[in-house]
């Protein structure tokens, strides 16, 4: 749901049977593979307004799926 998860999927799929056979580590981790999001440079009521719309399309996206 959301557009992401096959993608994802494959990428990582991809990944894990790569190191499941041995081959080399593809170098940097991918963009992906992070603890967090970055911060975005907004300010000021921007800021609160783009969380609660993230937030809002997040809740769409769980309640579909």
């Amino acid at each position: 749901c959301g557009g992401h998860g096959l993608a994802l999927s494959v990428a990582h799929g991809a990944h894990v049977a790569g190191a499941l056979l041995g081959e080399p580590d593809p170098g940097e981790p991918l963009p992906w593979h992070r603890s967090r999001a970055p911060r975005l440079p907004l300010r000021g009521p921007v800021r609160p307004l783009l969380r609660a719309c993230v937030d809002a399309h997040g809740w769409a996206v769980r309640r579909v799926c």
